[in-house]
């Protein structure tokens, strides 16, 4: 019922009433915030008091008033929610009025009667003063005077000196005489400010009536004038120019929107030839047009004009010959701006040349591939036969060092396929927070003290720039595109790192097909020859190389651009011959923490237990069971998934552990595993692949499976990995 009643009171609706109060208490609340806060201080500085609580209260909830008018001030007009402005203004009068009906109560009673009834003509002063700012709304004055004088009135009735409880009945009366008056002001101005919307409204009313005669009056004139009058608007205000030329090509008319258009007045283009106007590279086209035109053949024609600024801008004419009888006395037609339709059409190309772009990388990529997932088997199984010998050998045979050597080649070997899935955006072998600014200042400086006639500079940014990447593969893309720019300073130049943190939209995303957000970006700029546009389309193509074939394979971009790819970034690259070259990357910043956890050595440990080893490949389940019989363990090997499944339901307890490739024809890992984890969900599971961790090992990862090994392994990295899947 109090509810309604308030609600009743103040108006719940969006009401006339309630916004023009709201707005006049408003206005006045940096007026009455500023004189609050001056009777405040001087109390304070007049009356002591033990604590100062008061006065922090007094000051809080002057602070929230005086917001209320700063707020008022910076947006000029209230939001439609008036009612609710209103409220939140009477919450904050309240608030004031509490404050001081708390202070006077704290003062008052370790205060002397001196400053009692100091005191006592504050507060009254106030709530009288209270009706000049307050006085718009009588709930307004309410809110304060009430709050502010009764608690004091209260303790002045309960004192027991007469003097004080004379005072108090002073207090009750001043109260009910100041609300009487508060409540005449708040009619009386709320009957001026109904009279102002009167007036308001009736202004309103003969304005529009004066307007409808005004229409009246110059719709007769119109029809007067109609013919005419239409003529001139049809020229000067339509978007495209009309233009009049004498069958010389002199310019004899122009309508005003040209200065709009090209920023000339017409009359400083009346008496001159238009082909004086027209693009040099377009005249030839524009001067046979004219031609035909003047022996009646009509055809639109886009060209080219100087502006006022001599900067070429787009437009289109559609002319025709004005004859009097057979005689040609001048050519008439529209001059219409193209400008924005032939940039429309230069972004949609270029859109459709870096889609055609992308389909051809993705076709290209897919090969590559391909044919590093073929290779990565053949490597697997040098990798472990030679891993086999050594774990076999003599330590003082001679042929151990061929053995060592034949490893590194295997891991040159895997350096290329990595290139290749790197070109075919295989994925992230082992991404986490990485600070590129530090991967940056490493390599750099490792490729300064390869390359000394190179002066290299790196400019990083205070805090971390932090991306969650491949270290090696990021690693290896700085690399590459620190040779590529070294290959293009044959005499030595200088090479430029900056590094910083943008945030891209949706129109810098969108040629890329990657999310917007806050991104790293990497630029790399080197003195160098520079290239053309026709080297810059095809740079990043696989085995594409402008260099002899002993200096490149063309694979080092292709792979820099598909790793930054998969990695959710992109490159861009700008050129210009003999002025050097810039590589930008964007990769996506992490707001995970850097990972400093040191990477371990991987040692050959011995096991036990037995192990079902799944792929579809002969050369990999050799050797393979090969290694997990050096290894300890027992053996059994499945080619492909259905001969994988049938293990698992013959003796599902016996198996410790299975190692599955991921890609097998008819059931491939991915469904190979769900069957598996059905069957036996306690099984460990290691995931394999001649491609990466991403994609789908990702998602299988994700489903529950135990850890990846990346194809081709040899025995230290098999048990290391093995050792943590079954100790985990």
């Amino acid at each position: 019922m109090v509810k309604h009643k308030f609600n009743k009171l103040i108006g719940t609706g969006e009401t006339v009433e309630i916004k023009e109060q709201a707005l006049l208490l408003l206005e006045s609340s940096g007026t009455a915030a500023i004189v609050n806060f001056c009777i405040a201080l001087l109390t304070y500085l007049s009356i002591p008091s033990k604590s100062h609580t008061w006065f922090g209260f007094i000051l809080a909830t002057t602070a929230f008033r005086l917001s209320l008018f700063i707020w008022y001030k910076k947006k000029s007009i209230l939001p439609e929610s008036s009612s609710l402005i209103f409220r939140v203004i009477l919450l904050s009068i309240l608030l004031q009025g509490l404050s001081w009906g708390f202070a006077s109560v704290y003062l008052f009673h370790d205060a002397v009667d001196l400053h009692k009834f100091y005191l006592i003509a504050i507060i009254c002063g106030m709530s009288g003063g209270g009706i000049l700012t307050l006085a718009p709304s009588l709930v307004a004055f309410s809110c304060f005077a009430l709050p502010s004088t009764v608690p004091l009135v209260i303790v002045l009735l309960l004192e027991q000196a007469d003097t004080f409880r004379y005072s108090g009945l002073m207090g009750v009366i001043f109260i009910v005489t100041v609300h009487l008056l508060a409540k005449r002001i708040s009619l009386s101005q709320m009957e001026i400010r109904k009279s102002r919307r009167e007036l308001k409204n009736l202004s309103e009313e003969l304005s529009a009536h004066k307007d409808r005669l005004e229409m009246l009056v110059e719709e007769r004139t119109r029809e007067v004038k109609k013919s005419r009058e239409n003529y001139r608007i049809l020229i000067e205000e339509i978007n495209d120019v009309i233009f009049e030329l004498d069958p010389q090509g002199k310019i004899t008319y122009v309508s005003p929107v040209i200065t709009s258009l090209l920023g000339y007045t017409p009359q400083t283009l009346v008496g001159s030839n238009f082909t004086e106007l027209v693009y040099y590279d377009d005249l030839e086209s524009v001067q046979k047009a004219y031609m035909k035109v003047r022996s009646g053949i009509l055809k639109p024609l886009d060209y080219r004009v100087y502006n006022s600024e001599n900067s070429p801008h787009w437009v289109r004419s559609s002319s025709r010959p004005v004859m009097s009888g057979k005689k040609l006395i001048g050519i008439r037609g529209v001059l219409s701006d193209i400008e924005q339709e032939k940039e429309a059409e230069k972004e949609k190309e270029e859109f459709l040349r870096r889609a055609g772009e992308k389909q051809k990388l993705e076709a290209i990529g897919t090969l590559a591939a391909g044919i590093a997932h073929d290779f990565n088997n053949i490597l697997m199984g040098v990798s472990g036969r030679t891993s086999l010998m050594l774990a076999n050998i003599n330590p003082s045979d001679n042929n151990i060092e061929h053995l060592k050597a034949l490893e590194n080649y295997v891991e040159s070997a895997t350096s290329l396929t990595s290139q290749l899935l790197g070109a075919a955006r295989g994925g992230k072998y082992n991404p986490k927070p990485i600070d590129l600014g530090l991967l940056v200042d490493s390599t750099l400086s490792l490729f300064g003290r390869t390359k000394k006639e190179i002066a290299t500079n790196c400019n990083n940014p205070e805090s971390p720039v932090v991306a969650d990447v491949d270290e090696k593969q990021i690693e290896q893309v700085f690399l590459n595109i620190y040779v590529n720019a070294w290959q293009a300073m044959p005499n030595g130049g200088t090479l430029d790192v900056l590094i910083s943190t943008v945030k891209l939209g949706i129109r810098d995303c969108e040629p890329y097909q990657t999310i917007p957000g806050e991104y790293a970006k990497i630029s790399i700029t080197d003195s160098g020859q520079g290239m053309d546009n026709l080297t810059i389309q095809k740079i990043f193509d696989p085995f594409f190389t402008t260099k002899d074939k002993e200096r490149g394979t063309g694979l080092g971009l292709a792979s820099a651009y598909g790793i930054i790819r998969n990695h959710g970034g992109f490159i861009s690259v700008f050129s210009k011959v003999d002025l050097g070259t810039t590589f930008t990357i964007f990769l996506p910043l992490s707001d995970k923490e850097i990972d400093l956890t040191p990477e371990s050595e991987f040692r050959i440990t011995k096991g036990s237990g037995q192990v079902l080893l799944v792929d579809d490949e002969e050369l990999i389940l050799e050797v393979g069971q090969a290694l997990l019989l050096e290894l300890g363990f027992e053996v059994v090997v499945a080619k492909g998934g259905a001969e994988a499944i049938k293990c698992i339901v013959k003796s599902k307890d016996e198996f410790d552990l299975v190692i599955l490739d991921m890609i097998m024809p008819q059931m491939d890992g991915s469904v190979t595993f769900d069957k598996i984890r059905e069957i036996s969900p306690e099984v460990p599971i290691i995931l394999s692949s001649g491609y990466s961790i991403d994609g789908l090992a990702t998602e299988i990862l994700q489903r529950g499976c135990n850890d990846f090994i990346q194809k081709p392994f040899n025995m230290a990295e098999l048990s290391n990995k093995i050792s943590c899947v079954l100790n985990a």
